[in-house]
């Protein structure tokens, strides 16, 4: 017969399982939300007065089209000369969080004659949780070398319409209709979209579904968003990411799927690429963690030999590889020239670019 201490023993125990198991399920809860649940559920990330100023000092003209996600809010930046600057600071913490102090410069160049003919027109999309008014840097860079370009706010991003965030499923359908409501316009051409990250899988996305896109520039892209977002757990502070398990995200990616009403599988690029035929530059870091290599060498073997990869092997992490715009204005700009063979207009990869400090502790970000 069991003693009254064991027992004792026995029920703490299995009050702790018990409260083991509802912290774990709730921890599940919590990640599926963060998963699908997009940054602009409680209201736009900018400020207007931020907005209204990037408006003012550079000439965008802001505007909207009816999705099957809803509002899809963009801004448009004419082609013309920009002056381009750049400074950052990359530090990543014990717990192996990344920050970085970054400072940009993009403002009209009135030194230099105004263009008269757009050499084309980019669509330029973020990244996961971000905006259109973080890609500025980039647009005036396209601007710079003669392309109007349209800063847009994917579904549930900034300004954008979009209840749930579905890795470029319901994004991509909706950057085709803006792709279609473009042409219609009678845009100049080439048509070009470029994205990063989670916007880089989307461009792919609607250029496989639009088959009117005439390049794609995708920079650290994911073919599969299961195998990216358990790496996610990064970017979690230490004391967090024993509650992470693999068990605890399987549990978190099945609540997610349930509760924004999509089949993770259905987000994968692969099976859309039986007939790609869009010329697509992909551009990654080695040492990338969060989106490995693997992503882009993926969608590079099946779209050969319309694709070109591009990796850059330096260490250069998820968050870092994109801020560098001179690198990667010397990799995007003489492909799409040669590739479309068209002529650019200015040369804003002159414009100086500088790196203050980059750890060796970001490399794995």
């Amino acid at each position: 017969m069991l003693s009254k201490r064991i027992l004792r023993w026995l029920a703490l125990a299995g009050l702790l399982v018990n409260s083991a198991v509802r912290l774990l399920s709730g921890c599940a809860s919590i990640l599926a939300n963060r998963i699908v649940t997009p940054p602009n559920a409680d209201g736009p990330q900018t400020t207007p007065s931020t907005r209204a100023e990037l408006i003012e000092r550079m000439g965008l003209q802001p505007g909207s089209i009816e999705t099957n996600t809803g509002d899809l809010a963009f801004l448009k930046m004419p082609a013309k000369p920009m002056t381009i600057g750049l400074t950052a600071q990359f530090a990543t913490s014990r717990d192996g969080v990344q920050s970085a102090e970054i400072q940009m410069t993009f403002d009209p160049d009135s030194t230099r004659a105004p263009y008269s003919t757009p050499a084309g027109t980019v669509i330029s999309l973020h990244g996961f949780g971000l905006e259109k008014e973080s890609m500025p840097g980039y647009a005036s860079m396209f601007a710079d070398a003669g392309f109007d370009v349209y800063m847009v706010d994917l579904p549930g991003h900034g300004e954008s319409s979009g209840e749930f965030i579905t890795y470029g499923l319901r994004e991509s359908q909706a950057i085709a209709t803006l792709i279609e409501t473009l042409r219609g316009q009678q845009v100049a051409e080439p048509l070009i979209v470029f994205g990063v990250s989670f916007g880089a899988a989307t461009a792919i996305r609607a250029a496989a579904i639009s088959k009117d896109v005439d390049a794609v520039l995708a920079m650290q892209p994911f073919e599969n968003p299961l195998e990216v977002i358990p790496n996610f757990r990064h970017r979690a502070p230490a004391y967090l990411r024993w509650a992470i398990s693999e068990y605890t995200m399987e549990k978190a990616i099945a609540k997610a799927e349930r509760k924004a009403g999509f089949d993770f599988e259905q987000a994968r690029i692969r099976p859309l690429l039986d007939n790609y035929d869009t010329p697509t530059l992909l551009m990654h870091s080695a040492q990338d963690l969060l989106v490995p290599v693997g992503q882009s060498e993926t969608l590079a073997t099946t779209t050969a030999p319309v694709s070109e990869l591009l990796v850059d092997p330096d260490g250069m992490g998820h968050q870092s590889f994109p801020v560098d715009v001179g690198q990667r204005c010397h990799e995007m700009l003489p492909w799409l020239a040669e590739t479309l063979d068209i002529d650019l207009l200015g040369d804003p990869c002159t414009q100086i670019v500088t790196f203050d400090e980059i750890r060796e502790s970001d490399q794995n970000i």
